[in-house]
């Protein structure tokens, strides 16, 4: 039964697509720009929005009547021509992020599932991770229940049918994008948060549709749950333990161990006073003289003893001023999580 409302649902919209019983082609004769762009999309693939077949296609035709609406400035039409390009079906090479950027004042306006699931689609099929957040914003409309998008109920199953066969693939991407020690720091950390945001909205959205809808709706709900716990959580909590710290010294040997000791300061709170300055003095008088025994010996036991990882981002350097400056990245280990007590007998 529920299938059978969600198909007369189709149909219904359908039928009221055209007020007075006007034909698309007539809405956009008379230049509303909606119409202009949903007829250029049926011409392109044959298809209306309702996934029934418009009967037929005509690209050069779609074309006109789409630029007809993108000179308008209509958002919705300069997304649908950030999809084509990024198709190629402009004749042009793909530029995925230009087109991407066409599109992304469309999915903030937020009141096209067509749009929304095109933007999503050339994300998840090109394993772009630089638009997490407005991926979100896309699952939002796409599967929205208050009414303030236009119902597409094919476009939800559309994407439904992409999620369940690609969103797997597609967070491994982006857990390890998130893992990358070629990028930044904070750039990590705001791509894991993006992370969590799209599965959670992804999560919650296919909830409210899956008893509803047809059963691809219900396997992209249980996708999102599959990818929602563990990882995320866990490459977050290792970006909390990360820091990139600067070391400063007189040799290379003393800007590495400086960075150690900043490491140490930042992650654990750990101090390690006065034998770096005077090691530093005494190689400037003479570069044989290593550093102190002591010294060296506190700092290794620390490192081992508190960081999972030392790593170095930029190699040591002579700056102008005569010190060696060098970049580097420390990941402090992980807490150790405090034994459950043996349950009493009784």
């Amino acid at each position: 039964m529920k299938k059978q409302l969600f198909v007369l649902g189709i149909g219904l919209l359908a039928l009221i697509a055209a007020p007075g019983c006007t034909t698309l082609e007539d809405q956009a004769q008379e230049g509303d720009t909606q119409a202009q762009w949903m007829l250029a999309d049926c011409l392109m693939t044959g298809r209306t929005l309702e996934g029934e077949s418009y009967g037929r296609t005509n690209a050069k035709e779609a074309k006109a009547w789409l630029e007809k609406a993108v000179e308008a400035d209509d958002k919705n039409a300069i997304a649908l021509k950030g999809e084509y390009m990024a198709a190629g079906r402009y004749g042009n090479t793909p530029d995925i992020e230009k087109c991407l950027a066409m599109m992304e004042p469309a999915i903030i306006q937020g009141d096209c599932r067509r749009v929304a699931y095109g933007f999503l689609k050339i994300n998840i099929e090109n394993q772009n991770y630089n638009h997490l957040d407005a991926c979100a914003k896309a699952l939002n409309t796409i599967y929205d229940v208050t009414g303030a998008a236009p119902q597409c109920p094919y476009v939800t199953y559309q994407a439904s049918v992409l999620l369940h066969k690609n969103l797997a693939t597609f967070m491994d991407g982006v857990y390890k994008s998130a893992e990358n020690p070629q990028e930044s720091l904070e750039v990590q950390r705001q791509r894991i948060l993006e992370a969590k945001n799209f599965v959670l909205n992804g999560h919650r959205g296919t909830q409210d549709w899956r008893r509803s809808g047809p059963k691809e709706i219900e396997r992209a709900w249980k996708r999102f749950g599959e990818v929602e716990r563990g990882r995320v959580e866990k490459v977050w909590d290792k970006l909390t333990r990360t820091v990139e710290v600067d070391g400063f010294g007189a040799t290379p040997k003393d800007c590495v161990n400086d960075a150690k000791r900043n490491a140490l300061e930042a992650l654990c709170g750990i101090k390690i006073e006065g034998a770096q300055k005077m090691s530093n003095s005494e190689t400037v008088k003479n570069d044989q003289v290593d550093q102190n025994s002591d010294y060296e010996q506190k700092l290794s036991s620390q490192i081992s003893g508190n960081l999972q990882s030392f790593v170095e981002i930029s190699a040591p350097k002579l700056a102008d001023d005569g010190t060696f400056v060098g970049r580097y990245r420390a990941v402090a280990k992980e807490k150790a999580k405090p034994a459950k007590a043996p349950k009493k007998k009784k």
